[in-house]
């Protein structure tokens, strides 16, 4: 499922209503990581030892719903 979903970016009807049958659900969610940051900056030295700091994460997702009917994208948001 997910081999031809990494070429083409959509998922095959069947499969998507095959899952849909399997779970009982008419719509399916995806949830994908899109990037990740992290960073650490220095606030505050004395005599040139890190006393303290600020670390920051900048995480970025993607999220579809699909419908397992009809194999559709019904909504996506990032």
């Amino acid at each position: 499922m997910y081999v031809d979903y990494s070429a083409t970016g959509i998922f095959k009807k069947i499969s998507l209503r095959k899952v849909g049958d399997v779970i009982g659900a008419r719509t399916l969610a995806q949830l994908k990581l899109s990037s990740f940051n992290q960073n650490s900056k220095g606030r505050f030295s004395f005599l040139g030892l890190p006393l303290f700091q600020t670390k920051e994460a900048n995480i970025r997702l993607f999220f579809q719903i699909w419908n397992s009917d009809t194999g559709a994208i019904v909504w996506e948001g990032a």
